[in-house]
């Protein structure tokens, strides 16, 4: 079972029995709390992976998104709240060929995790 400990403001603590399951819930809590990670450290303890995240959640809040950004994001949300469905999508800021490449790949997720990869792959190739 994995666990998070806030133990300041900018360092956080996750530690799970495997490595896939470590990297699955920080993923997952960078997604939802929306943190720029400055470091990481991961180490193996007894029989876990432990992980100390430093972040800088003040620069986030500092930095305003984009309007592409923002599509994105509220793209991404519709999609997690219809998994497995390539989700009808328009704006102007996400080119039509980018979301049409999205809601193929939507309609093969079966999890939240796998929509999310599905963004986080479209973000890295921007």
């Amino acid at each position: 079972m994995s666990e998070q400990k806030e133990y300041e403001s900018s360092f956080f603590y996750f530690e799970n029995p495997t490595m896939r399951g470590l990297y699955d819930c920080l993923v997952n809590w960078q997604n939802a709390a929306q943190e720029h990670i400055l470091s990481l450290n991961i180490q193996q303890e007894n029989e876990n992976f432990c992980c100390i995240v430093l972040t800088n959640s003040q620069d986030l809040a500092r930095t305003p998104l984009t309007l592409y950004q923002e599509d994105m994001a509220r793209f991404r949300r519709k999609a997690l709240k219809h998994i497995g469905v390539g989700v009808d999508f328009s704006t102007n800021e996400i080119k039509p060929e980018k979301i049409l490449e999205i809601q193929i790949k939507l309609e093969k997720c079966k999890t939240p995790t796998e929509v999310k990869k599905v963004f986080l792959e479209a973000y890295s190739i921007d």
